[in-house]
């Protein structure tokens, strides 16, 4: 059954874009997309751009014979989690890896962020045992970049994990920091790790804020309160920078600062 109107054409496919193992087939494919295409497609970014956008359509009941697939490939996986969380409201969003707006619903797949409409939404396991996308084959489970794999898991809270770009701290950034929140003597706090954010601003953060400046153990150690007046630890090194934001216990703040200190090396 062909479920276009061109159905007299020969049919363009992407390799390893695939419905339940048959390839799918790409109406139009725009090579990077500017905003107001984005905008067309349903997608309201302001942070990382995709390099491509594409509408394909599977000839299965699975998309329902009606309604097409807006998929944007952004290359590697930290840069669509950033354009997801853009598309998501709350953090069972992350958890369950897909988020309801309007009459859309959005998910990601490994590089790729895909959009399609809710009358067609059959449910996270229909998704993914049934897309393929380029280096995620159909069975894979959702799950977040391998990077977040280097943010220390004890205590942790499951689709707090964040991808700060742009801005961290209320101040211009251009280098990524990974976040999640965990539990802290019954309340919660951040954790922040980042291999490319240096010594430079910390000295940043300590005059915005009017913090400490402690560089007498060979790293650089910020101490100030934070734009929610919580307890804020920053320490920078050769390796990068990890912090704390919000936990008033000071040795469980040390503790995490040590361990997440020695898992830094490994974060990309």
């Amino acid at each position: 059954m062909c479920l276009l109107a061109a159905c007299g054409r020969e049919r363009a496919h992407e390799a390893g874009l695939e419905w339940k193992n048959e390839p799918m087939e790409v109406a139009s494919r725009v090579e990077n997309p500017d905003a107001r295409q984005l905008v067309q497609a349903g997608f309201r970014l302001d942070g990382a751009m995709p390099r491509r956008l594409l509408k394909a359509r599977a000839e299965d009941a699975g998309t329902q014979g009606e309604d097409s697939v807006n998929l944007l490939d952004f290359g590697e996986e930290t840069a669509a989690f950033a354009a997801f969380q853009e598309l998501s409201s709350n953090a069972e969003d992350f958890a369950e890896g897909f988020a309801l707006r309007e009459d859309r619903v959005y998910f990601r797949r490994g590089a790729w962020v895909g959009s399609m409409g809710l009358w067609s939404w059959r449910g996270i396991a229909e998704l993914e045992n049934s897309l393929s996308v380029p280096g995620m084959p159909a069975g894979t489970r959702y799950g977040l970049p391998g990077a977040f794999a280097s943010l220390i898991r004890q205590k942790r809270l499951e689709g707090s994990e964040r991808l700060l770009t742009r801005e961290f701290l209320g101040l211009p950034l251009d280098a990524p920091v990974y976040a999640a929140r965990y539990q802290c003597s019954g309340d919660t706090a951040w954790i922040y790790a980042s291999a490319r954010v240096g010594p430079d601003f910390g000295l940043r953060v300590a005059r915005t804020f009017g913090g400490s400046v402690d560089s007498s153990r060979g790293d650089l150690r910020i101490a100030a309160k934070s734009q929610t007046s919580s307890p804020l630890h920053l320490r920078f090194s050769g390796h990068g920078m990890v912090g704390v934001e919000g936990c008033f216990d000071d040795s469980l703040t040390n503790f995490w600062i040590k361990m997440q200190a020695r898992a830094l090396k490994n974060l990309k």
